[in-house]
């Protein structure tokens, strides 16, 4: 899945990045959470009533241009996922 934070009026738009040395493929969970190594569920976004619609919304940049879910910083095991300039900026 690719995640960009945009201005409101979607006039800009960046890329969420992962921190350098983290792996193609690793899972980005908010800090403190662990992974239980189950396969992800797979979301059909087009259905009614899909988690993602609520756990989108939840999903900013802060003003340190990190990436969080809910307030929480969104991390790989290397670090901190993060933008280049967009502070409290929504995720899509």
């Amino acid at each position: 899945m690719v995640l960009c934070a945009c201005t409101p009026d979607k006039s800009k738009v960046e890329l969420v990045r992962a921190p350098e040395g983290s792996v193609l493929g690793e899972r980005v969970m908010p800090r403190g959470e662990e992974a239980d190594g189950s396969e992800p569920a797979q979301i059909n976004p087009k259905k009614e009533n899909n988690p993602w619609a609520v756990c989108s919304q939840l999903l900013k940049t802060n003003d340190e241009k990190q990436a969080t879910f809910d307030g929480t910083v969104l991390v790989t095991c290397k670090g901190v996922c993060f933008v280049d300039s967009l502070q409290d900026a929504q995720i899509s």
